[in-house]
């Protein structure tokens, strides 16, 4: 499964093996993330800002979309509060990523390849979910709430943690070069999403929650400690899938 993406990677970003030849052992594949920690530049804390806080935001859009169909709730001073802190997680993931630019003033820029690159369709969808949340947040507000809205926000930013996914698996690093970061972004979705959206809904709901997110940390633990184990196949299991 190759992806092809347009999304530049620092070449002194050893964050995994990136050849054909794996590593003698596993303690020399943790000493590639402790390289890759270090050369990490400060530029990318944006990025990692960015994608942490809207994919909190997917996470708690797409409960809040689930909790009212599951039980037709209306608006509530809690259901309020959670819309706000949708927009202000955004608004600061949107801040934060203006500092990874060269020129701010120029993102518009970034979706002259909409049509080729998966980065400026992640800008154009990730754009789209804060307008249909700011929109969703009104009508809250207004005790007007839409269902079908509610479920379009969480659909369009579910494709927008599915642009983020494609645009970071770099065709450069063979270790990310499929469809990892797309599971790891989804499993941040469905594990942040409902442990914030536990905040605001009643403790009645709470079991419901928790059956969620539960497997899906089970899974997180899984797939993390399977990670290292493929990489150290020497990409002899990802040229199988």
């Amino acid at each position: 499964m190759t992806f092809q993406t347009r999304c530049s990677i620092r070449p002194d970003s050893r964050i995994a093996p990136t050849s054909g030849h794996p590593p003698a052992s596993i303690f020399q594949l943790r000493l590639y993330w402790f390289e890759g920690m270090l050369n990490m530049d400060t530029r990318e804390l944006p990025l990692i800002l960015f994608t942490l806080l809207t994919q909190i935001a997917v996470g708690m859009a797409v409960f809040a979309a689930l909790r009212q169909w599951a039980i037709v709730e209306g608006p509530t001073v809690k259901s309020r509060n959670e819309w706000i802190t949708i927009l202000v997680l955004i608004g600061l993931g949107v801040f934060a990523a203006f500092f990874h630019l060269g020129k701010p003033l120029g993102a518009i820029r970034m979706l002259a390849n909409i049509g080729s690159a998966w980065l400026s369709r992640e800008i154009l969808s990730f754009g789209l979910f804060g307008v249909l949340s700011a929109i969703t947040f009104y009508l809250v507000f207004t005790k007007a709430t839409n269902n079908m809205l509610l479920k379009v926000t969480a659909l369009v930013g579910l494709l927008a943690v599915f642009s983020t996914g494609m645009a970071y698996a770099s065709a450069g690093l063979d270790a990310i070069n499929n469809a990892l970061p797309l599971i790891l972004f989804l499993l941040t979705v469905f594990t942040l999403g409902p442990a914030f959206a536990s905040y605001f809904v009643d403790e009645k709901l709470h079991s419901g929650l928790a059956s969620v997110l539960a497997p899906t940390l089970l899974t997180s633990l899984i797939v993390r400690f399977a990670i290292p184990f493929v990489w150290l196949s020497g990409n002899a299991v990802m040229r199988t899938t």
